[in-house]
């Protein structure tokens, strides 16, 4: 032995994978705890067996294997395990004919993946507040807006100055009981609009849509999808878990996995120098140090190593925590859990000097009096309180435990108040504890569409065409060269070939036989058979010829998109389910970030809505943020087809026509909007724009009519005020006419003598 080399300590004993005891004071759940769970959950729960009601091949695997093995189908990389006597002869010699994996169920799941994004490219997200106070604020104002609307005709009375407007917002115009219906279904709270915006930033910062797509995938291939969110740096950031990665615990028929106990992931063959990278804050320097020496093959035991420690991966133990062992190219593979356990929360109850009971944190080195008088250390006395917390844990290599302990960021159900999972799962189809996926229900077509195709491979490759035996006893000496030339030049050729005796059985022979070799006709059927396994693998991911262009004969439009939509319903409830998958993601998301505002003075926090516009949110209230109960929801709307946008071009055109939508409201709500759900918001808000104009218009025509009557009142008064006047200096003026008329000495003196 090298006096470099080191040796290893490995237990006599093997791996119990059993869970360890729950119920014990915190200060004995020691790293030896943690590993002991962390084994069982792994061996327990990472690929599993399915129950024994299942028969087939699908008893001998794992779920992760089998997981595996469906990605080498997406992939077109299946092995010929089923139809290999196809391909060898009575002697175990390959035929002329070469198998060639299929990629039919690529094709669908790519078909599948392109129906889930059109779905998620327009996702629309939503935020209920549903807080008691908040509650009862909505129903308050909705029934001070019914007073106004059925007391409009006695408010108008009121003086100008007097008002009663219990929603203070001069661009609402609610004019009818629908209008107030409407404007509070969709009425929200400032709380609620800002969970609605920390869920719209979720979706643009952390890439959810290409996670979501991810995810949606490995539900289509492995039947689980999983989705981990953790805050990284002071950031919610979400992981999509690979189908073969995944833990969960499937101990109830919850597709969601809502009543689970235990989750977590497994990482496969991660160089070892990446795992030290990763944790080399939790590893102390010895643990480092044995890690190097088994790449560098500096252990003297390391075959006992090996042998005890890579074991304890579930049904089989089909993967290995150690691979490339005493190499620089040596991967290692870890597991981190996650699972709720019972906690002492170390509290106790007491008096204080007053005499007064009240509850006090135990102090771990301070000394207790138990009941019986004795005194007791702090360490050893349990609490008066317990109750569900979340524990985590990373296993190494099935050898070191590290970043144990209580999970930070805990949220916990605003019901039950039990600790929530840090992830998020979905497992479609679920019965008796196990799904399917749908790649798994293709693969027995997929096997069958290669071994027809392999047969029709088998009959070309045997195809000699038409051939010629010439007989030689026919030809008396004469080459067969000769008899082709003559053949060919003058078609006629003249041979004995024959004894001559009457009773010769040789006269009965031709001088040519014919063989056929050529295609065999019942090539026809294995083609056939080849279609009925694609229409029925079609049917299975509701794909139908026409949505994949593969008709054989041209139909009208609108019976396509008919059959195209019909044949959706066959996944829908996958769909559907995968929908609400995301939105329980997106409501974690949600929650952690509540929880994390809720601890801090205020908040800025840039939040990114559509493209174009970015809004500055400060959180007034922290801690008032931090204790609402949001309902987040996720509005999937579907992208419009060409049918449904040229009938609502043809209405826009309609209303455009009566002065009822501009160009610019056509072009942005008709023309260039992606979902039914934007194009009707769109026209409405357009409608409503258009009938504040015509109001508007009607009250400048109104003001108009009352100024014009106004003015031609006025000068009417000033007519007759005009009229009265000139009556009055006619008659001054006739007067002071009569009075010179009768004193026109006076005058004439007093023009002389002014």
């Amino acid at each position: 032995m090298s006096a470099t080399q080191i040796r290893l300590d490995v237990p006599s004993l093997p791996i119990a994978v059993i869970p360890p005891n729950e119920f014990i004071p915190e200060k004995d759940k020691t790293p030896d705890w943690f590993a002991q769970y962390a084994r069982w959950i792994v061996g327990t729960f990472y690929n599993q067996q399915r129950q024994p009601y299942f028969t087939g091949d699908l008893v001998d695997k794992g779920l992760a294997q089998e997981a595996i093995e469906n990605w080498s189908y997406v992939n077109a990389e299946q092995p010929n395990s089923k139809f290999r006597y196809l391909t060898e002869d009575f002697n175990n010699n390959q035929v002329n004919a070469k198998w060639i994996p299929g990629g039919k169920i690529g094709t669908l799941i790519d078909h599948m993946r392109g129906v889930l994004l059109g779905s998620l490219d327009s996702i629309e997200v939503r935020a209920e507040n549903l807080s008691a106070n908040i509650v009862s604020e909505k129903a308050d104002l909705y029934e001070k807006l019914k007073v106004r609307y059925e007391l409009r005709d006695v408010l108008k009375q009121f003086p100008p100055d007097v008002q009663f407007d219990p929603l203070n917002d001069p661009e609402a115009e609610l004019d009818s009981m629908d209008e107030i219906d409407e404007y509070m279904e969709s009425w929200q709270d400032e709380y609620a609009i800002m969970a609605e915006r920390i869920g719209e930033s979720q979706v643009w910062s952390d890439d959810l849509k290409e996670k979501f797509l991810q995810s949606g995938t490995t539900q289509y291939v492995g039947g689980i999808s999983a989705i981990l969110t953790e805050v990284l740096n002071g950031h919610v950031m979400n992981e999509a878990i690979m189908d073969y990665e995944s833990i969960w615990d499937n101990r109830n028929n919850d597709p969601w996995n809502g009543k689970g106990m235990v989750c977590g992931y497994v990482k496969h063959t991660v160089p070892y120098l990446e795992v030290i990278n990763r944790f080399k804050d939790h590893l102390t320097d010895n643990q480092i140090q044995e890690i190097r020496g088994i790449a560098a093959n500096n252990v003297s035991n390391l075959d006992q190593f090996l042998s005890f420690y890579n074991t304890n991966f579930g049904v089989g133990n089909r993967f290995y925590w150690w691979n490339n062992v005493g190499t620089n190219q040596m991967t290692v593979a870890y597991a981190t859990v996650y699972f709720i356990a019972p906690r002492d929360y170390r509290y106790t109850k007491g008096n204080n000097r007053f005499g007064v009971e009240r509850n006090f944190k135990i102090n771990e080195n301070g000394n207790y009096t138990n009941d019986n008088g004795d005194t007791i250390k702090g360490s050893d006395l349990n609490g008066d309180y317990s109750g569900w917390d979340l524990y985590t844990a990373t296993l190494i290599g099935n050898k070191y435990v590290c970043a144990y302990g209580l999970a930070n960021n805990v949220i916990r159900d605003w019901r039950t108040k039990k600790p929530l999972l840090p992830m998020r799962f979905f497992c479609n189809n679920m019965a008796l504890n196990h799904g399917k996926s749908v790649v798994r229900k293709l693969i027995p077509h997929q096997d069958i569409l290669d071994a027809y195709a392999f047969k029709i491979q088998e009959k070309v490759a045997r195809d000699w065409g038409k051939s010629y035996i010439f007989n030689g006893s026919k030809m008396d000496e004469v080459p067969s060269t000769e008899i082709a030339n003559d053949l060919k030049t003058i078609g006629v050729t003249v041979q004995k070939g024959v004894s001559g005796e009457s009773d010769d059985p040789t006269n009965l022979q031709r001088m040519v036989e014919q063989v056929d070799m050529t295609l065999d006709q019942n090539i026809m059927a294995y083609i056939s058979l080849r279609n009925e396994q694609n229409l029925e693998m079609e049917q299975i991911t509701s794909v139908s010829r026409i949505a994949l262009g593969q008709q054989q004969s041209t139909v009208g439009k609108g019976v396509q998109q008919n059959t195209i939509n019909q044949n959706s319903f066959g996944t829908a409830s996958l769909q559907w389910g995968l929908m609400k998958f995301f939105k329980n993601v997106l409501q974690y998301n949600v929650n952690v970030k509540q929880m994390l505002y809720q601890f801090k003075d205020s908040v800025e926090e840039a939040l990114t809505i559509g493209d174009s516009a970015s809004y500055l949110l400060r959180i007034l209230s922290p801690k008032e943020f931090g204790t609402q109960q949001f309902n987040v929801f996720i509005d999937f709307n579907s992208p419009i087809d060409e049918q449904m946008r040229n009938e609502l071009r043809t209405i826009a055109l309609s209303e455009a026509q009566n002065g009822n939508l501009d160009t610019v409201d056509f072009i942005e709500h008709i023309l260039s909007s992606k979902t039914l759900n934007q194009a009707v918001s769109g026209l409405k808000r357009s409608k409503n724009k258009m009938l504040k104009k015509q109001r508007a218009a009607q009250r400048e025509q109104s003001q108009a009519a009352m100024q014009h009557e106004a003015d031609v009142a006025h000068q009417l008064a000033v007519n007759q005020a005009s009229q009265a006047q000139l009556i009055e200096d006619n008659k001054n003026w006739r007067e002071e006419l009569n009075i010179v008329q009768k004193n026109t000495e006076l005058v004439l003196e007093l023009l002389q003598n002014p």
